[in-house]
């Protein structure tokens, strides 16, 4: 469930309540979530003024993608080995890669 939080995520704060109206979840659980892609390794800013990615960080919303291809996206902040994380992701059986 944090991945639904991340496309909606940009680089200007948005309040948990804004944020919680649009997944229909409380302010609560958009914390959680946004802690959960924290420890993910998404660099989310969490301030008074609500949640935002880091400034430079890639947000998922604004990649265009035309085609099939590449329709499956997720987020790592740091990792080894691309190859290694897209074969881990092929064969998790919670949520697999399409």
């Amino acid at each position: 469930m944090p991945g639904r939080l991340l496309p909606l995520l940009t680089d200007q704060p948005q309040s948990g309540e804004t944020l919680g109206a649009r997944l229909g979840v409380n302010r609560v659980t958009v914390n959680t979530l946004a802690r959960r892609l924290e420890g993910e390794g998404v660099p989310v800013l969490t301030t008074r003024a609500g949640y935002a990615l880091a400034p430079g960080t890639p947000a998922p919303g604004l990649v265009a993608v035309t085609g099939t291809f590449g329709r499956a996206l997720r987020y790592r902040g740091t990792l080894g080995s691309t190859q290694d994380e897209a074969r881990a992701w092929a064969d998790d059986l919670r949520d697999p890669a399409p």
